[in-house]
This record gives C-alpha cells, structure tokens and sequence, in this order.
C-alpha cells in the first residue's frame, strides 16, 4: 500500500489485514481486531514506535501531536480509525 493509492483502495478491512500481517510477522501471533496489545503484552511502547512508522509509511499519512497517544495504538481497530480520520483530515487540506 502506497500513499499513491486512491481512498476507494484502503477499506477498513484492507487496513485490518495490512496491521494484523505486519504484527503477525512481527510478534509471531495474530492478534483479534479488539485485542489490548499492551495490556496482553504482546507489544511493548517501545515497539509502538516501529509500528508508528510502518503505519506513516504504508498509508502516506503523519502521525503527530495528539494523535501519538497509545490509545490510538492499543487495539487494531483504533489503528483502524486513526489512519482513515487522519485521511480524512489531509484529504480536505
């Protein structure tokens, strides 16, 4: 997934599948869409920054402000909705 892609191209479940691939890989377990990464300790705040960066990196998008809070980090479903509100956002600017 490139930012060159179009909107109709990054479903909600295209997101879901690209998150829950690159943290399969990553941590060797497939995590459930409503999953607390942190609390479960699959991931620690530390690995959140790599996850940070492929997220930028795979959908064209900055994540900065208050939107790196680890709330939007915790589950893949606010990955989810972080990535589509950011797109959003930057597609009216």
């Amino acid at each position: 997934m490139t930012a060159n892609q179009t909107e109709e191209a990054i479903t909600p479940e295209k997101i879901r599948s690209d998150i829950q691939e690159f943290l399969t890989t990553k941590i060797e377990v497939a995590p459930e869409v409503e999953e607390d990464l942190f609390s479960s300790g699959l991931i620690t705040s530390l690995f959140a920054l790599e996850l940070v960066t492929y997220i930028e990196k795979t959908y064209g998008i900055e994540i900065n402000g208050v939107d790196l809070k680890l709330n939007n980090f915790r589950t893949i479903n606010a990955m989810i909705g972080l990535v589509r509100r950011i797109r959003a956002e930057e597609n009216v600017e």
